[in-house]
């Protein structure tokens, strides 16, 4: 744990330095029982790349319903005309 608080200290991120961590932790000891069970615990946003923000994907989802609002309109506009 020490070596785990050290690197985030250090300023890694949680999942870089957990790596670094189980790395040393291999390297001066084999024995899987004392690596193994170091697991991340909550944080996920530092571990998952964001490929869209809420404000875009809500824009995205606006433009996408007022779209359909405007084709619905145009083919209720098309009908009434028959």
């Amino acid at each position: 744990m020490e070596t785990l608080y050290r690197h985030l200290n250090d300023g890694l991120s949680y999942s870089e330095a957990l790596h670094q961590t189980r790395l040393a932790l291999q390297k001066h000891n084999s024995d899987p029982r004392t690596w193994a069970a170091f697991t991340i615990q909550g944080a996920a946003r530092d571990t998952l790349p964001t490929f869209i923000s809420w404000p875009q994907l809500l824009t995205v989802a606006a433009s996408l319903l007022a779209l359909a609002a405007f084709l619905f309109s145009r083919r209720l506009a098309t009908r009434a005309q028959y």
